[in-house]
């Protein structure tokens, strides 16, 4: 009933400031993608089915007929079709098999038959889940189901390193960084930007695991009460050679190597030719008056 509340109320709002009638809006305030497990790929999507976010006007308790309806996902400020029911009374966003990609914030927007416009925000929550793709190989760690592994990373000593955190969730999770089991702290080499870590100019004390955790909190039903949810990410970070100054060279080697080959073929090809000219002209020599060709 409070989260029905809240979004009765957050409507209302929106519906005087968007028209000048005091039309009111209202709808389920949020849904919940379940998906079960820590990983979901691009190749094997962890789905889960999920209701609609809906929403409809109200005029003197009277729901009214919709003309129009949208729904728009903030984040990405997409706008996305709204499937009215058959009698236009309510708009709904369907969801059908969801994924954590699909978590987020979303604005229900309405037009009544008499033009008024209501809106307001709706919400669809996730756990925070892992997602990958066959690109870079992904796990579940068989001892611990909330643990995502993956294939290590190497970056050429004093190069910048760019760990990301591949993770969905909304309510936007809560990261934390550990290096070899202990809290990673921002400094002048280490910054922290949403789901990334970068460390500059690298060395090769940076080598090791790395790990995040990512959680949020939401409630899973209406009026309960907000629970917390978690995963982790471990990633190996090595430090290799910078191996950059070695290419002009190589391409120099490659190039007087090529040189050298057509210069050997040419003159192995004259000399050919030289032997078979002179092979191949005709001598004489005296024999009993006659003379004798031999080639």
């Amino acid at each position: 009933m409070l989260l029905l509340l809240r979004f009765l109320i957050g409507f209302y709002v929106y519906g005087i400031v968007g028209s000048s009638s005091q039309s009111t809006a209202i709808g389920n305030l949020a849904v919940v993608i379940r998906g079960n497990g820590a990983l979901s790929t691009d190749e094997e999507p962890l789905t889960a089915a999920t209701p609609d976010l809906w929403c409809e006007a109200r005029k003197d308790g009277e729901v009214q007929p919709i003309t129009w309806a949208r729904f728009f996902r903030v984040k990405e400020k997409k706008s996305i079709a709204a499937r009215l029911d058959s009698n236009n009374r309510r708009a709904r966003l369907v969801f059908g098999n969801a994924t954590a990609a699909q978590a987020g914030k979303y604005r229900c927007e309405i037009r009544t038959e008499d033009g008024e416009l209501v809106f307001g925000n709706m919400f669809a929550y996730s756990r925070p889940v892992v997602h990958g793709n066959s690109s870079d190989p992904m796990e579940v760690s068989p001892s611990d189901p909330s643990l995502v592994t993956s294939g290590p990373l190497t970056f050429p000593r004093e190069s910048n390193a760019t760990i990301v955190c591949p993770v969905y969730a909304y309510p936007h999770p809560h990261i934390v960084w550990y290096k070899d089991g202990i809290p990673l702290e921002s400094s002048a080499r280490v910054a922290f930007h949403k789901n990334t870590v970068e460390i500059f100019g690298v060395e090769d004390t940076d080598a090791g695991m790395y790990r995040c955790v990512a959680s949020n909190q939401f409630p899973i039903y209406v009026d309960g009460p907000e629970q917390e949810f978690e995963v982790k990410f471990d990633r190996e970070v090595k430090i290799g050679v910078h191996y950059g100054w070695l290419l002009p060279l190589i391409v120099i080697l490659l190039i007087n190597d090529i040189r050298r080959n057509n210069i050997t073929s040419l003159n192995g090809s004259d000399k050919f030719e030289i032997k078979k000219i002179k092979d191949s002209r005709p001598t004489t020599t005296r024999n009993n008056n006659r003379h004798i060709y031999e080639l």
